[in-house]
């Protein structure tokens, strides 16, 4: 699998909600999946090792700060890293610790759509998942009711991925995933035009999502988990998985 080698120099910026690919951090954390004759996206484990660990943001033991040249920007204590697929966006709160704890910033409405986010929440929902090896997805909604969602976990720990669903995209088709954990603080905001769904990691885990547009059965939508226009792997199989979920037909497109 080869990866293209980021430019230098130069900030990594979100605009509108995508990514502009032309403008690459010296921090090099932003890897693009190059399969030849492939139209899938695929992060191993290895490979999203190496994106968290070459992340001056992400990585625990390091902070962003203006002297830092990083691929990202900080604002009000909330980092954004850019995803692989236009719009994906990963997000980590700066965490304040004392002796009783810590305390984070997890969400303002100013700061995302200072990044170009949709920050038009009209619904906050949560999962709880009882077993390990608990799968949902691949869920969206059809416009006008295409939503943006921001995902993530309180407790436990979940596989999380996005698929690229839009036709125009130059990532259609692609995946993107990543652990989200309590333990981590990471979270994912997922754009309109991507499905996503999540492998639970652990028993008794929690979900928390934030969402742009109200839940509209009319315009529920999903693909399958294991479909192979996709080719997500994900990293457990899925033991509990409901029927419609389980029955979605192949993805044409």
């Amino acid at each position: 699998m080869a990866f293209e080698q980021p430019r230098t120099k130069t900030p990594l910026l979100v605009k509108e909600g995508k990514v502009d690919h032309s403008l690459l951090g010296s921090a090099g954390v932003v890897r693009r999946c190059n399969q030849t004759g492939s139209t899938t996206c695929c992060l191993r484990s290895a490979a999203l090792s190496s994106y968290l660990e070459n992340n001056s943001l992400l990585a625990k033991e390091r902070s962003c700060s203006e002297s830092v040249d990083c691929a990202a920007f900080t604002m009000r204590s909330l980092h954004f890293q850019p995803a692989p697929i236009p719009g994906v966006v990963v997000v980590r709160p700066e965490r304040f610790q004392d002796e009783r704890g810590y305390f984070a910033r997890a969400w303002t409405k100013d700061t995302f759509e200072e990044q170009g986010l949709n920050a038009s929440i009209v619904q906050c929902s949560n999962s709880y998942n009882t077993r390990k090896g608990t799968l949902r997805g691949m869920h969206y909604q059809v416009t006008p009711h295409a939503e943006a969602k921001f995902v993530r976990c309180a407790r436990g720990a979940i596989y999380d991925v996005a698929v690229d669903i839009r036709p125009d995209s130059p990532t259609f088709k692609q995946w993107f995933g990543i652990e989200l954990t309590a333990e981590n603080g990471v979270a994912l905001y997922i754009p309109e035009g991507c499905a996503h769904g999540f492998l639970a990691l652990e028993d008794a885990t929690d979900v928390f999502y934030m969402i742009t547009a109200p839940y509209t059965p009319e315009a529920s939508r999903g693909v399958r988990y294991d479909d192979p226009a996709f080719g997500i792997e994900w990293p457990g199989e899925a033991v509990v998985i409901n029927e419609r979920d389980a029955s979605y037909s192949d993805f044409i497109g």
